[in-house]
């Protein structure tokens, strides 16, 4: 999900010259675990920028001068397939009874 909202925003990025200018950082769980620091720094700085994340990041960063937060409303759901004898990982809906 987060290479598509990626791709999404760098097509837009070609008819606004504002937003070409806007760095885009797609986090990952795996990647901040890798790469802390690089992550830190992003959230840290001062200068406008894109980050594009699962709520990981909103857990585990303070993020100064946040303007705006957009949520897909969905969470990455682990079940355990019997005909398969494996775990899936999907992309569900939050519905408003969780």
């Amino acid at each position: 999900m987060i290479n598509e909202i990626k791709a999404l925003l760098e097509k837009a990025a070609q008819t606004s010259p504002e937003l070409n200018k806007t760095p885009i950082y797609p986090f990952s769980r795996m990647q901040i675990d890798n790469d802390y620091k690089l992550v830190q720094q992003v959230v840290n700085s001062n200068k406008q920028s894109i980050i594009i994340s699962t709520n990981v990041i909103e857990t585990g960063f303070t993020i100064p001068n946040l303007s705006y937060v957009i949520d897909t409303l969905k969470f990455l759901q682990v079940y355990y397939n019997p005909i398969l004898k494996t775990d899936i990982m999907r992309y569900m809906p939050i519905s408003t009874a969780m």
